[in-house]
């Protein structure tokens, strides 16, 4: 039906305004219904998708949201003496591990035993408490303008991967002793 309009509409002026005047009540109804369900299955399409993608991403292998109270002690503490002053916007775990988000973008991760594992501050720098003496005197001796903004330790905590506001980064050993430098 709505082909046959469309075709015939390029035919003279006279014929289209006969076509138009052609499509009874019924027929405007009918088309009404089927432009209807045309958005509808494009909105729930759509919607499908935005979904599937979201999940995909906040519920990656198994995570799911958690409460500050389903954090381990340590790593509430580490939040209330280093991240007070910052609104938690959601709370992430998987398998045994925690990752916390802030509103301002900076993050900080924790293993089942609530020692972070990972400090993300772009916006601005890790919290000195976190940065053990001997890497923050590295920093302040060698990259003297630099802050840390980014923070790694291994899990066997032998290793620190540190990320300075410069860009550079820094990988220390157990001893903490400057592994490499990458820019």
């Amino acid at each position: 039906m709505i082909l046959y309009f469309f075709c015939n509409f390029a035919d003279e002026f006279g014929n289209a305004y006969f076509h138009i005047n052609y499509l009874s009540t019924q027929n405007l109804t009918t088309m009404k219904r089927m432009m209807f369900l045309v958005c509808m299955f494009l909105t729930l399409g759509t919607t499908y998708a935005m979904t599937e993608k979201n999940t995909a991403v906040e519920m990656a292998s198994d995570g799911y949201v958690v409460g500050v109270n389903q954090l381990p002690a340590a790593a509430q503490e580490v939040i209330t003496k280093c991240f007070a002053d910052k609104k938690i916007l959601t709370i992430l775990k998987e398998r045994g591990e925690y990752e916390v988000i802030f509103q301002n973008g900076e993050k900080i991760e924790f293993n089942k035993k609530g020692e972070w594992t990972e400090v993300s501050c772009k916006m601005s720098q890790v919290p000195d408490i976190l940065i053990p003496n001997q890497i923050k005197q590295r920093i302040m001796a060698d990259f003297a303008n630099a802050r840390i903004v980014k923070i790694d330790r291994s899990s066997n905590g032998r290793n620190y991967d540190v990320e300075l506001s410069n860009g550079l980064e820094v990988e220390f050993d157990k001893k903490f002793n400057v592994k490499k430098v990458d820019d």
